[in-house]
């Protein structure tokens, strides 16, 4: 399967692994699981690791649609998304996701080191906490 994932319940995180080929079907499957899952909320804040995706194969049409996907659940809320991409071409690809996007009310960030793309996703409890 191209998108596997792992709910930490200990810092209340999403963490998906993205690999090739993904499909706009497959996406929108994990987002169903996601936004109906009991062992989580569905606006739990997420990390996509992206790294395993060949952006050869992604143009805007497909952003497009996945965006579209998105927008299918609104149970995410606010959710806090970091992607994380390894490449040059990945981070002009998911900058471009990222702008699309913006309309949408999750705050979404795109990162090349993944240490600190993690680390800004969950920045955003840490400071609500200590409020």
């Amino acid at each position: 399967m191209p998108i596997e994932y792992r709910y930490d319940r200990e810092r209340n995180a999403l963490f998906c692994m993205v690999s090739s080929p993904l499909t706009t079907e497959e996406f929108e499957q994990v987002m169903g699981g996601i936004t109906q899952s009991n062992e989580f909320p569905p606006d739990t804040r997420t990390l996509w690791d992206l790294r395993g995706i060949d952006f050869g194969n992604i143009d805007r049409a497909f952003e497009e649609q996945v965006i579209e996907i998105r927008k299918q659940f609104p149970e995410r809320g606010r959710a806090r998304i970091a992607l994380i991409v390894g490449d040059q071409l990945g981070l002009g690809m998911t900058r471009m996701y990222e702008i699309l996007s913006d309309d949408l009310p999750q705050e979404t960030r795109v990162f090349t080191d993944y240490s600190e793309g993690e680390q800004w996703m969950l920045e955003q409890t840490r400071q609500g906490e200590e409020s």
